[in-house]
């Protein structure tokens, strides 16, 4: 998965995490959110079951799109 299309699985993440995807970025392959530029917290690395859940609802959301 390149960097572009991280996007889809950024946006199942933060619907996840009940928080704005704007709040959510990638350092290194860790996923962190933050609250009014601070981060808060961890959300998860690239590649752990959290993570391939998003993708793969992001792939199932894209499929049902025709995508």
């Amino acid at each position: 998965m390149t960097t572009e299309n991280f996007a889809p699985v950024l946006q199942q993440l933060a619907a996840r995490e009940g928080i704005d995807v704007t709040d959510l970025y990638i350092e290194g392959n860790v996923v962190f959110k933050r609250k009014d530029g601070w981060m808060t917290g961890t959300v998860c690395q690239i590649g752990t079951p959290y993570w391939n859940a998003a993708k793969a609802s992001a792939e199932v959301l894209a499929r049902l799109r025709g995508q």
